[in-house]
C-alpha cells in the first residue's frame, strides 16, 4: 500500500494503522522508505505524526549517497533532526579506494551537526568475519 507526504514515497505490504488526524502510521513489512536519493528499508514501521518520530524494529538498511548502513531499531526524530540505530554495520568506499571500508558500532547516534558511533570498530574485510579491527 503505497502512501505519499510531499516528495517522501513509503510502499510496505500492509498499512495496519493509519490515524488521518494526526497523520501516525504503522506498516508492516517489507517496508521501503524513500525521500530523495535516501531509501530506508525495513521489516516494521511506525510513525507518530504529532510527536514527528519514526520508529523501526527489528532490521533497517538505509541507503544514501553511495553509503550504506544497516542495523536494528532505528529512531528518527524528524522535528529535530535526530536519530539512532543499534548493532549498526556501515560500508563507504573513499575516493581512489580499492575496497570500501567498514565501520560496525553498538550504536550510531546523529543529529544535524555530527555522527556519534559508539563502541566504533573499522576494517576492511569482510565484516562478517574480519581479520582485523582498529
Amino acid at each position: 500500500m503505497p502512501a505519499a507526504a510531499g516528495a517522501i514515497k513509503i510502499s510496505g505490504e500492509t498499512a495496519a494503522i493509519y490515524d488521518q488526524a494526526t497523520g501516525s502510521f504503522v506498516f508492516d513489512g517489507p517496508v521501503t522508505i524513500t525521500d530523495g536519493n535516501t531509501v530506508i528499508t525495513g521489516a516494521w514501521v511506525s510513525y507518530q505524526g504529532d510527536a514527528q518520530v519514526l520508529q523501526f524494529r527489528g532490521p533497517v538498511s538505509i541507503k544514501q549517497n553511495g553509503s550504506i548502513i544497516s542495523g536494528n531499531d532505528l529512531v528518527y526524530d524528524v522535528k529535530k533532526g535526530e536519530g539512532q540505530i543499534n548493532q549498526a554495520l556501515g560500508s563507504v568506499t573513499p575516493a581512489g579506494a580499492v575496497s570500501p571500508v567498514y565501520v560496525i558500532g553498538e550504536q550510531v547516534a546523529t543529529c544535524r551537526e555530527r555522527t556519534t558511533v559508539t563502541g566504533a570498530r573499522l576494517t576492511t574485510c569482510d565484516p562478517k568475519s574480519p581479520g582485523y579491527y582498529l
